[in-house]
């Protein structure tokens, strides 16, 4: 017997096997017991039942629905109650022989190799961003005559029910009426006896119980992943800017049309026409299509500068004046060359990723820090860089250093582009954005084999007048390894030199105004700042930074990869920034050494055996505990420190200059005259 309807078909076999499948195919044999006289080998062949009259039979039991058609003598089964899942809370799964919605004796389904999961095919799908959807546990609803009916979860169903649940509870409740009147004035709240942060906590608690309601009901039509899932959050997010945050029935309106819109992209790209990318369609198209959708939201509902008494957001840390640049720039420079030499190699290579985590934070140092404007695109920006550096390097033939410096340039107008078309915005909805702009760059650019690929780029090693500066230099550490310390002075040496540029910003008239703006945006426009120019220009510094950082990536690793440029490593290292001190440059040197494959993580691994999972746990928390408990971080905590004693000192000096003066006093009060003494 060949395993197939008609030949041996091997993705037709199932990877299991039981008493049934013999047992019916034993049968056939029972066949050749019979006589060469008997009927069944000389009664003449006459034509079966499908190849008379066209047939169709109900089968309620099963929920099937068989029918056959006699000009062709196919067979057809369509399935509204077979589904071999067990009940739930066991997740459904697709399998192709039980789950989907048609079958005939003309077509097999088809499984994928044992490596691969069975994906969704031969039913009524939903196309979303991770693909069409899951069919799902089947309920059969009727078999009957030549009709059949079944359904499984209505997805779209449930999330009108819970906007209008959710519209009913803030329209006509107390709660709702606390929570609005919260949300609109906190201070009036206050003063009429209510909790915002009570009314806040209850909200976040509710907001989190749909979200995992939903989620537990989408898991069985959409990709479930530690990734793919908390990234649906970026088109729902979008929704929300259209309905401006405050409109229920907006957002879910929204929502509904971005899913239809991103289906309909789907359904586009299955078209033979449709652009493609080494055989495949056009990655990230679904991606761009939410970034220029939030882009249409904020033009028509974005606001622009705050109106008086309108509280936007909490006061950012404080931005403390550097003094006495050039004395801890020296001492540490000193320190780091010391360790990139005497290291061991796998030490000296953490610590050129730290140097490396420490560039792309002073990238939020000033756009967050300085300016106060949340971005998320900073590392997808370095990502981008990166892969320019590759093509120029590799494919043009451009030496160091105009290739890193073309690759740079290149990736800063890019974010500058990004930033300009989200100037009407800040805070939330900036970060919003920027997260859009992240996603729609890693999977338009990044997955792009044209541009990038997931496979990564190689990059060519950094060589100056014919000197290697790379990690293979000829110069080696005292362990005699690789990575070479000469690359290790490279990087450093541009940090260095960021490190005070973006620290003596804080002291020029730009840092000036770019404070002015992070503190009251319509005062700084009153007292004559360009507002939309500052940003710009925060923007363009910011930019510059992070994507001189992608190009120290690709010459540090000798290629360049989209795995270490997502949009969710991003949130990891914005976390890491705000531990260390986002208003600081000390605090970026502190969020470098604590990010992903620095120095500090690998010493816990190393030493303790605390892997990077564990450590991104212990970041989170801490990120949290900085947040309440000192906004500051751990750079701004050690400011306000130094600040306490220093005061502390003048202060005893002080007191000790007073009371020295006042002993002075008393002595020359109590001391004879001249007159006396002569007498």
């Amino acid at each position: 017997m060949s395993l197939g309807w008609y030949r041996s078909f091997l993705p037709v076999a199932q990877a299991y096997s039981g008493p049934a499948s013999p047992y019916w195919a034993s049968k056939a044999f029972l066949g050749l017991l019979l006589p060469a006289d008997h009927a069944v080998w000389t009664a003449p062949e006459e034509p079966g039942p499908v190849e008379t009259a066209d047939r169709c039979l109900a089968l309620p039991a099963p929920g099937w629905l068989l029918h056959s058609t006699a000009a062709d003598g196919i067979v057809r089964l369509v399935n509204h109650g077979s589904g071999r899942l067990p009940p739930p809370p066991t997740p459904p799964q697709d399998s192709p022989h039980y789950t989907r919605f048609a079958y005939s004796t003309a077509a097999a389904p088809e499984t994928p190799p044992d490596d691969e999961s069975p994906g969704p095919d031969n039913h009524i799908a939903l196309l979303g961003s991770s693909g069409p959807s899951r069919r799902g546990r089947i309920h059969p609803l009727y078999v009957h005559g030549r009709q059949a009916a079944s359904w499984h979860t209505p997805l779209a169903g449930l999330v009108i029910a819970v906007a209008l649940a959710l519209g009913a509870l803030y329209r006509w409740t107390r709660f709702g009426l606390a929570t609005r009147a919260a949300s609109e004035n906190e201070q009036a709240a206050l003063l009429a006896g209510l909790s915002p942060n009570s009314v806040s906590l209850a909200n976040t608690l509710l907001s989190a119980l749909i979200a995992g309601l939903l989620g537990v009901l989408a898991a069985p039509i959409v990709q479930v992943d530690s990734v793919t899932l908390p990234l649906q959050v970026v088109p729902a997010l979008a929704a929300a800017l259209f309905a401006g945050f405050t409109s229920l029935w907006i957002a879910c309106s929204a929502g509904i049309l971005i899913g239809v819109m991103q289906s309909v992209v789907y359904y586009l790209s299955t078209q033979s026409w449709f652009p493609t990318d080494n055989g495949n369609a056009m990655p990230g198209l679904q991606q761009l299509l939410i970034f220029i959708l939030m882009i249409i939201a904020l033009y028509v509902k974005g606001a622009g500068l705050p109106r008086r008494g309108e509280l936007v957001e909490q006061r950012l840390p404080a931005v403390p004046l550097p003094d006495r640049l050039l004395r801890p720039a020296v001492l540490a420079t000193a320190a780091a060359a010391l360790a990139l030499i005497v290291l061991p190699f796998d030490f000296r290579q953490a610590l050129t990723n730290s140097l490396i985590g420490a560039i792309i934070v002073l990238s939020y140092v000033v756009i967050t820090g300085y300016v106060g404007q949340i971005s998320v695109m900073q590392l997808a920006l370095s990502g981008t860089a990166g892969f320019v550096l590759s093509h120029l390097a590799t494919g043009l033939h451009i030496p160091f250093p105009f290739n890193a410096l073309g690759a740079t340039l290149l990736a800063t107008l890019l974010g500058v582009a990004a930033g300009i078309s989200a100037l009407r915005v800040r805070g939330v909805s900036l970060a919003v954005v920027t997260l859009a702009a992240a996603l729609a760059m890693e999977q338009a650019l990044f997955t792009n084999t044209s541009f990038g690929g997931t496979a990564g780029v190689t990059v060519l090693p950094p060589r100056l007048f014919g000197v290697d500066l790379g990690p293979g230099a000829a110069f080696r550490g005292l362990d005699g390894n690789e990575p070479s310390p000469l690359f290790g002075f490279l990087v450093l040496s541009v940090a260095v030199a960021l490190g005070l540029y973006v620290a003596n910003l804080r002291r020029t008239g730009l840092g000036r105004r770019m404070l002015a703006v992070r503190s009251n945006e319509r005062a700084a426009a009153a007292a004559g700042v360009n507002v939309r120019g500052v940003k710009i220009a925060a923007f363009a510094v910011s930019s510059f930074i992070a994507s001189a950082a992608g190009t120290l990536y690709g010459y540090n690793f000798g290629s360049v990869s989209a795995v270490r440029f997502t949009a969710l490593a991003a949130l990891g290292l914005i976390g890491f920034a705000y531990i260390g001190g986002i208003t600081m440059v000390s605090g970026a040197v502190i969020a470098g050494l604590m990010s992903t494959e620095a120095l500090i993580p690998h010493a816990l691994d190393k030493w303790f055996g605390i892997k990077g999972s564990w450590a991104l746990l212990f970041g989170g928390i801490s990120l949290i505990v900085t947040l309440i408990a000192n906004p500051d971080g751990i750079a701004g905590a050690n400011h306000r420190r130094k600040k306490a004693k220093t005061a502390a000192r003048a202060a005893k000096t002080a007191q000790a200059l007073a009371e020295n003066a006042t002993s002075d006093t008393a002595g020359a009060e109590t001391a004879p005259a001249p007159e006396e003494v002569a007498r």
